[in-house]
Formats: C-alpha cells, structure tokens, sequence
C-alpha cells in the first residue's frame, strides 16, 4: 500500500497535506478548488492511485502544491491563467493541438484559460492560479499606464 512517502514531498506543506488514495474521490474533492478539471484518471492500476495535496488562498492568490502517481487530466475552459512549477518529475501537455514537456530543473509553463489534456509522470508541483484582470492592472502599474491606455 502506497503511504505519504510514497510520493515526493511537496514544494511547501507536505506534513499537512491531505492524502487520498482514491481518484474519484480525489477529483470531487478538489472540484471546488480547481473547477476547470472535466477529467482527472490514474494510469495505471486505480489501486496504486495516491495524490497529497494542500492547497492555500492568501486574500484573491490561490496556491495548490500537489505530489500524485501517473495521472491523466482534461481541463475546460476557465477564467484564471496558471502557472505550473514541478519541482519532481514531469509532464506533457497538450493545447491547441501543440504539445509542452515540462519537468524539474527543466521548464515550468504558464497555463493559459483554454481547454487543454496533460499526462502526468510521478510529479510533485505547485499551481498558481493568477487573475487575468489582476495580471493587466499589475502590468499597466509598472508600464506606467492608466487604466483606459492600451
């Protein structure tokens, strides 16, 4: 039976992190966290499925670090743009018919709010989920530009 050691620590939190074993109850569990997922499968045996997971809002910033077994994903479109730093580990990610390799020490990638697939090695990452209206106003401050200028 896989434990919390099993899989690679998280980037932050990893002895508060919630574990679960179960992919189904996993993917309604984090529904409300990441509701852009449409699918979210183990490959491989269900039984050797394990994710630890602990996500953090501070104020409107929402931070999930994450660790999961081989893993299929199928995301909708969404609202927030996410960036994706692996910290162990990699993944392949599909968007617009063009693929992404990201992995540690490597690459991370900046998710925009289209629908998108990615299969998942053993990985351990964080996701920053980032408001496209937050990102504008920020970058029009260190432009220097009002708001109405484009």
């Amino acid at each position: 039976m896989l434990d919390k050691k099993s899989l690679p620590n998280l980037p932050f939190g990893d002895k508060f992190a919630s574990m679960s074993f179960n992919v189904n109850d996993y993917r309604d569990s984090i529904a409300g966290i990441a509701p852009s997922i449409k699918g979210f499968e183990a490959i491989g045996a269900a039984s050797e499925f394990a994710c630890k997971c602990l996500p953090l809002r501070i104020k409107n910033l929402s931070i999930i670090a994450s660790a999961n077994t081989p893993v299929e994903l199928l995301y909708n479109e969404f609202n927030e743009v996410n960036l994706v730093i692996p910290f162990w580990g990699s993944c392949t990610t599909t968007m617009d018919n063009k693929s992404f390799q990201w992995a540690q020490n490597d690459y991370a990638i900046l998710m925009p709010n289209i629908d998108r697939k990615g299969v998942c090695n053993p990985l351990s990452y964080l996701i920053i989920d980032l408001k496209r209206q937050v990102l504008e106003k920020m970058a029009r401050k260190m432009l220097g530009l009002s708001e109405e200028e484009d």
